[in-house]
């Protein structure tokens, strides 16, 4: 969630700030979409799977929770950037056109737990290893000349970044980001055995093979986009590859972006579940995953859409942004704080476990406070 305030303050920088330092933060910082929608998968396993509750229950739940994100999100999160966009599209026209991440993981939300239900763990890894590939190739080698097959495309598969005028304003296409989240659903099951059989550390290693080879893979198709771009670049030969290739975050950048979230992962996982320690820092992020859509709408208002209002943007350099970055994330961790207190969504007796123990730096046997890092 942090990552994700430090991606969507870019709109901060002044015009005079380096090209390359914004996009330095903008590309570091977009793993966070990834990485959110892969957990996301390890968490409807948890519940579906190892939950008292029945899976039916789970499910409508998940329904629910579904419909709150694809109508109560959007148009609270369509409100909150609209003061951004107010210049060149409507407010009517945005909420119409804009594709926003809380719509593709409320579909998701509707889809995964049957196909959890329904697919062995060997068919949703294929289907999410098959799904990045075939979307990329639709959107770079077909240029659909009907508007409405053309947003269809759009909104299945994403838009081809380097020679496509999107119809629809949508860069969280359901394609990838399904894939991501199925993912999540193969990993969660190994992951539990091994916290169940004591077997994390040989897991751990495992992982951290996986997450190498995907490092390798992004780093060798960014690779050829720019061999094309400098060695060969040929506007009617090469173009569709170059498309292909682009380095996005749902295309040659989502293997590195799932190790980098892989890696933060595996940190988290030995902090708590083999250290048993519980600090400040895991403390902030079990308030953030508490209140993760609550956060997520927040934090719109609170480093876009208010600071856009009042004319802010655009109008500081990279170590007034950090700074700035520093003062609204804790101040949207008191919002929170005090959000999930209201809310009840974390208990008093949890409260005071981890107020016992925070000054020292740790805290154990809290395996039922944890599951809220996710």
């Amino acid at each position: 969630m942090v990552m994700v305030f430090i991606n969507h303050g870019i709109v901060w920088f002044n015009p005079t700030t380096p090209e390359w330092i914004v996009m330095s933060v903008y590309r570091l910082s977009d793993f966070c979409i990834p990485m959110f929608m892969a957990i996301s998968g390890m968490t409807m396993v948890y519940l579906l799977r190892g939950s008292t509750r029945s899976p039916s229950y789970t499910r409508q739940r998940y329904l629910k929770r579904g419909i709150q994100l694809l109508v109560v999100g959007h148009i609270l999160i369509t409100l909150g950037t609209w003061p951004l966009y107010r210049h060149d599209r409507t407010l009517i026209e945005l909420l119409l056109l804009r594709w926003h991440i809380t719509d593709s993981i409320a579909i998701c939300l509707f889809l995964v737990p049957h196909m959890i239900m329904r697919l062995s763990r060997r068919q949703r890894l294929i289907l999410a290893l098959t799904l990045p590939v075939v979307c990329r190739m639709v959107t770079a080698f077909w240029d659909p000349a009907n508007p409405v097959i053309g947003g269809l495309q759009e909104f299945l598969c994403g838009i081809d970044d380097y020679n496509h005028s999107p119809v629809l304003d949508n860069t969280y296409p359901l394609g990838p980001y399904l894939a991501m989240f199925l993912l999540g659903t193969v990993l969660a099951p190994m992951y539990l055995t091994a916290v169940k059989n004591v077997t994390l550390l040989a897991f751990l290693r495992r992982f951290a093979i996986v997450l190498l080879g995907l490092f390798v893979l992004g780093t060798i198709l960014t690779s050829m986009y720019l061999l094309l771009i400098r060695k060969l670049f040929d506007p009617t030969i090469h173009g569709d590859w170059l498309g292909f290739f682009y380095p996005s975050k749902i295309s040659a950048l989502m293997p590195i972006y799932l190790a980098m979230g892989g890696a933060i992962f595996m940190a988290i996982v030995l902090w708590v579940d083999y250290f048993r320690r519980f600090g400040l820092l895991t403390f902030s992020l079990v308030v953030f995953g508490r209140t993760s859509f609550f956060a997520y709408v927040v934090q719109y208002f609170l480093i876009q859409g208010i600071p856009a209002a009042m004319g802010l943007t655009h109008s500081v350099g990279l170590w007034h942004y950090l700074l700035l970055m520093v003062i609204f994330t804790f101040f949207l961790f008191l919002i929170c704080y005090g959000y999930a207190r209201w809310k009840g969504i974390m208990s008093s007796e949890e409260y005071q476990i981890l107020h016992e123990r925070i000054r020292g730096g740790s805290c154990r046997n809290v395996e039922h406070i944890t599951k809220g890092i996710a």
